[in-house]
């Protein structure tokens, strides 16, 4: 049997240091979906070389296992060091914070989602990922009550997909209903503690009608408001979003809604051996299972910690769509 060894790498400011070369206790890396922002907290001796680190400096923390496969997991900015006898313990956050920071006033006429969200991302000097959202928008409004992070997901929610950081700091933006390859965790193997629950169905999505072109007393007095927008009495929950102008639009925030609602009809949570690859938003698949069968699945939090009892990954469960 071969025996494989947990493998940490800090880059704190281009320095990078192993894990006993940065004397690290441990180390624990929250990721999520939005509107969460990714987060990474490293412990460190006092008598580590970089102790003596400073808010602002960029972090970077590769995992894995065996040194020469260590993965890129978090890229971020330390944001607190909280400092006692036997070290300090160093919170960072991914580049994504910035847009909490950030509040813009601009308007937009007749582009996409993914245009906004990149502009956005361009004003709080944010590198943008892969953007996929398509949905066009006739009008949206950008303004200072709501910061520019509040308003990316906003947009991504009504083009039907999930934001999250990627591992080298940059915002992703993908449909909900993206990614089809599922990550199979064998019970007995990887996979070390898992539990899984179905739910009833809760609320239903709500209905999307595209706001009218005009009025009953037409488009010169656009101001007016139709009085049915869906051509009759609403039988449910009925949502009218001013930057949507067509039935094809609408359709396509609609499935979006449909998607949020499905990952609530599944939940729970499993625990495996390190996996520095898996992120927010991945389908899985919990196989073999002694109760119930196989399990499909997506994370929607992933949460990497390494310290004395190894290298482990636990992640939060919704439907995998």
């Amino acid at each position: 049997m071969t025996l494989r060894r947990p493998a940490l790498l800090l880059s704190i400011d281009g320095r990078d240091l192993s894990g006993p070369e940065a004397a690290a206790a441990s180390v624990s890396v929250d990721l999520g979906l939005a509107p969460a922002h990714d987060r990474a907290q490293v412990v460190l001796h006092a008598l580590s070389p970089v102790v003596d680190l400073t808010v602002g400096a960029q972090l970077t923390i590769g995992l894995g296992v065996d040194g020469d496969s260590v993965e890129t997991v978090f890229t971020g900015i330390v944001e607190r060091i909280q400092a006692a006898a036997a070290g300090i313990q160093v919170t960072a956050y991914a580049p994504s914070l910035a847009l909490s920071r950030t509040r813009v006033a601009q308007a937009y006429l007749g582009q996409t989602a993914a245009d906004v969200i990149s502009d956005l991302l361009s004003q709080a000097g944010v590198s943008p990922g892969s953007i996929s959202a398509d949905l066009s928008l006739a009008a949206y409004h950008v303004d200072e009550r709501r910061s520019a992070w509040s308003h990316v997901c906003a947009i991504a929610r009504l083009a039907g997909a999930a934001v999250r950081s990627a591992a080298d700091g940059s915002v992703e933006v993908a449909p909900l209903s993206a990614g089809t390859e599922e990550r199979e965790l064998r019970y007995g193997a990887e996979l070390l503690a898992w539990y899984a629950e179905r739910r009833a169905d809760g609320e239903p999505a709500p209905a999307i009608v595209p706001t009218g072109a005009g009025s009953e007393a037409g488009a010169e007095r656009w101001q007016l408001l139709l009085k049915e927008p869906d051509g009759g009495p609403p039988s449910a929950t009925t949502l009218v979003p001013g930057a949507v102008r067509d039935r094809d639009a609408a359709a396509t925030v609609a499935d979006g809604f449909a998607a949020r609602a499905g990952l609530r009809q599944q939940g729970g949570w499993a625990l495996v051996t390190g996996l520095a690859g898996m992120r927010a938003g991945e389908r899985v698949g919990l196989i073999g299972l002694p109760l119930g069968g196989d399990v499909g699945a997506r994370a929607l939090t992933v949460t990497h910690r390494l310290d004395r009892g190894g290298y482990t990954t636990r992640m939060t469960l919704g439907a995998a769509g």
